[in-house]
């Protein structure tokens, strides 16, 4: 996943049948104490993965803890995102001087609701969505939906608010797997300008994968 960046990046991803719950930190555990098995297993390995790449980028034994929006506290240098579906976890850790922020969602195409469409997509968006025609609408509705949780990711540690799918306009090109989506200005506050939040997509062995970063 290290190619859906465009500068330097550490990606570690995990078949969530593994269960290291024991690298839990003691200030991570506080925040899981009152986690179900599932929700623990879910976490334990997110901050396994978080916790490996920061190690590859040179940092040991840092916790990561959760802010009170719910995105994770990765160290002072760094930006960092974690990801999960039913059958794979994975974070990613980049250095704070390429991006303020990044965001990373994996998805799982198989049986991805269909009856969401007019949850994810905004009426000017529904020309971008036709142009994808040789997807399904399962398909097309995962890579929308996976989108649009990247950018909440790289979106929220900065702006610390809640973000609408709708607040969001996707800017798709085709032929470079990339966009652009661009947020409301009211979402970020009075007298703020539209913010531009830049990515990259992937669609591969039934599982969408998308990147957005909001560079310096």
């Amino acid at each position: 996943m290290e190619d859906l960046f465009p500068f330097s990046s550490r990606v570690v991803c995990v078949d969530n049948l593994v269960q290291p719950v024991d690298y839990l930190f003691p200030e991570e555990q506080k925040i899981a104490y009152s986690f179900s098995a599932g929700r623990l297993k879910e976490f334990s390995i997110g901050r396994y993965c978080a916790r490996k790449a920061l190690f590859e980028a040179g940092v040991s034994d840092f916790p990561v803890l959760k802010a009170h929006s719910g995105h994770p506290i990765w160290p002072e240098n760094f930006v960092g995102s974690i990801t999960h579906t039913p059958f794979i976890i994975a974070a990613v850790v980049a250095s704070k001087s390429a991006a303020q922020s990044i965001g990373i969602d994996i998805e799982e195409i198989s049986n991805f609701p269909t009856d969401m469409k007019d949850i994810i997509l905004r009426d000017d968006e529904n020309y971008t969505f036709q142009e994808y025609g040789e997807y399904s609408n399962d398909v097309k509705l995962a890579l929308f939906f996976s989108i649009k949780e990247s950018v909440y990711k790289a979106y929220n540690p900065i702006y610390k608010n809640f973000l609408d799918f709708k607040d969001v306009k996707l800017i798709l090109n085709k032929s470079k797997r990339s966009f652009r989506a661009v947020i409301d200005s009211y979402s970020l506050g009075q007298n703020s300008e539209q913010e531009l939040i830049e990515g990259f997509f992937s669609i591969n062995s039934g599982r969408v994968y998308t990147s957005a970063w909001i560079l310096k």
